[in-house]
Order: structure tokens, then C-alpha cells, then sequence
């Protein structure tokens, strides 16, 4: 069920009028508000706090989850760091709502999971799991390094066969100055061999403090000759950047999630930012699997409804 914003008077027109709520269902899509996108951007920038030295630019509305509203999605860039931020305008283009829209008929994390396409990412535990997680990862950055070693060792160990890792690119290029070349090479690595991706993504992590972007080449050769790759085909594919959009892809699809920093985690569509210890994951997992859990349960009971069932022979009814 979408949510409505209605006036007093109309909610009740519409509970004594059955007419009225299938008019209200059977109307047509609303028209996209008209709106003045210097004087709605030069608000935001009040308001919001943004420096001029910020870079916005703003999309046309487009429809939304919440009916009698638009999205109006919004590009930030400073340097090189670029943030996506959504905002929902009335339809006469006057009143803006910043936030997060819930509808408790939906799953409260439906937006991020239609978001989070994970279609040829690398990952590993069993796809049937119940629980998965998408880390959005940056190859310079200390902090993933540390979460790389928990999701890497301790959420295995633990959960062989209840949880899946996906990792997706999010170097941080305004700070981490090698981190998209690194990205760019992991790629390379997965188009010769999917299965050294791991082994790349741990080797990174293990000698990020020796590596700089002075050596980076040499140490990606140096892995690529210890899995037995194809070290001028690699080198021509990360010289080349042949696989730069998939990187920059994956790079706009955090920034559609409000991804800021790294590393950020998506557990179920939760999004969960920061290094995350492993206790702190733990509850968040358990949590997941109580809830998936209990909604097996639900649904058993369900299907046994019928033993239980009172009623009274009707005509024509088995």
C-alpha cells in the first residue's frame, strides 16, 4: 500500500464513498510538478549548508513512491567527491520533503534492494543464503582493510553456509590516489580469471601499507605472476582502463544509495556504514535469520490453516 497525504475532509469523503476511493485508485498518473530549478537548488544550498565551491545539479522530477509527490534527485560534486541526494516536491513545486520514505506493508529497505544490483559482482558463500551482504570497498582505505579480514575469515567461519559477500567498487579518488587503479586491475583480473578475484582482493588488503602509486603496477604483476595469469594481457587491460566504466558504475550506484564513506555495508538492504566489528555485524545478522526465521513460520502456519479450520457445509463447496 502507497502511502497518501490526504486533508481531514477528503479522508472522510473517501471512507463514506466507495465510489470515491475507486475513482482515487482508477485516476491517472499525476503530472510532474513545474519546478524552478535555479530558485529549489538555490534553496537547498541554504538550507542543506552546502559551500558554493559545491557543484549541484538537479534532475527532472520524476515519478515517486509517495502519490501526490515527485523525486527530484540532486548531484553533488566537490573535487572529486560526488554524492547523490533525493528529495520529494508537491505538485505545485513549492514544499520539499528530505528523507526516508517507509511503507510498513513494504520491507523498509525495498528502495536499497532495488538499488543494489549485484549481477556479475564477485562474491562468495552460497547464493541461497539468507543473508546477504554488499560492501562498497575502497583498496587504499585502512578501515576496509580491517572489515575485509571479518568478512573475509570470521563471517565464514561462522556462517559457511547463512551468509553471501558481494563486494563492489568505491575508491575514494579525491584521497586515495591509487585506489580506482586498483579497482580498475581487480577488474582485469576477474575478465582473465573470475575465481583470482579473491586471491587479488586479499593480496591488495594484505600489502596495501607497502603499496603506493608509485609501485602499484609492480605489485599487480607480482600477483598476477603468482596465479599463473596473463601478465601482458593484464597489464595492457589496467594501462588501458579497460575496465574503468564498470568501476565508475559501481561508484554511481553507491552514490544512489547515499553511500559517503567506506566501508559501507548493505546487510539485506540495511545499510550500515563505518567498519563494523564483528560483534556488532553478528547481532545485525541474527537478526536477519530470526526475521527470516519467523517468517517461515509464518508462512508454514499458513498452509497448515486448513487442519484447523471450523466451518459448515455451503452448496457447491468441497
Amino acid at each position: 500500500m502507497r502511502f497518501r497525504v490526504f486533508r481531514a475532509a477528503t479522508v472522510a469523503a473517501i471512507v463514506c464513498s466507495v465510489f470515491a476511493v475507486h475513482a482515487l485508485i482508477a485516476a491517472p498518473p499525476e503530472p510532474m510538478p513545474k519546478v524552478d530549478k535555479a530558485k529549489m537548488l538555490a534553496y537547498l544550498r541554504y538550507a542543506e549548508g552546502w559551500s558554493d565551491k559545491v557543484e549541484a545539479v538537479m534532475d527532472d522530477p520524476k515519478p515517486s513512491v509517495v502519490p501526490g509527490y515527485a523525486e527530484v534527485e540532486v548531484h553533488l560534486t566537490f573535487q572529486k567527491q560526488k554524492l547523490d541526494r533525493s528529495y520529494y516536491v508537491t505538485a505545485d513545486g513549492q514544499r520539499i520533503i528530505s528523507g526516508t520514505v517507509y511503507d510498513m506493508n513494504q520491507n523498509p529497505f525495498r528502495l536499497a534492494l532495488t538499488k543494489l544490483d549485484t549481477t556479475g559482482a564477485p562474491s562468495f558463500g552460497p547464493d541461497s543464503a539468507p543473508v546477504t551482504i554488499v560492501i562498497f570497498s575502497d583498496f587504499e582505505c585502512p578501515f576496509c582493510r580491517e572489515e575485509a579480514k571479518t568478512l573475509r575469515e570470521s563471517v565464514p567461519k561462522k556462517y559457511p553456509t547463512e551468509v553471501r559477500v558481494v563486494y563492489k567498487d568505491f575508491p575514494l579518488e579525491s584521497i586515495h590516489p591509487w585506489a580506482k587503479h586498483a579497482a580498475v586491475a581487480g577488474h582485469c583480473v576477474i575478465e582473465q580469471n573470475s575465481q583470482a578475484f579473491w586471491p587479488f582482493h586479499d593480496y591488495m588488503y594484505e600489502h596495501q601499507k607497502e603499496i603506493s602509486g608509485a609501485n602499484l603496477d609492480s605489485k599487480i604483476l607480482e600477483f598476477a605472476k603468482q596465479q599463473n595469469l596473463d601478465t601482458l594481457q593484464l597489464s595492457s587491460c589496467v594501462q588501458n582502463e579497460a575496465t574503468a566504466k564498470l568501476v565508475e558504475a559501481n561508484q554511481a550506484q553507491g552514490r544512489s544509495l547515499g553511500v559517503q564513506q567506506t566501508p559501507t555495508l548493505f546487510l539485506n538492504g540495511r545499510q550500515v556504514a563505518g567498519a563494523v566489528p564483528l560483534e556488532q555485524l553478528d547481532a545485525v545478522i541474527q537478526m536477519e535469520l530470526s526475521r527470516k526465521q519467523q517468517a517461515a513460520h509464518g508462512e508454514t502456519a499458513k498452509k497448515d490453516e486448513k487442519c484447523c479450520e471450523v466451518s459448515v457445509p455451503i452448496v457447491g463447496k468441497q
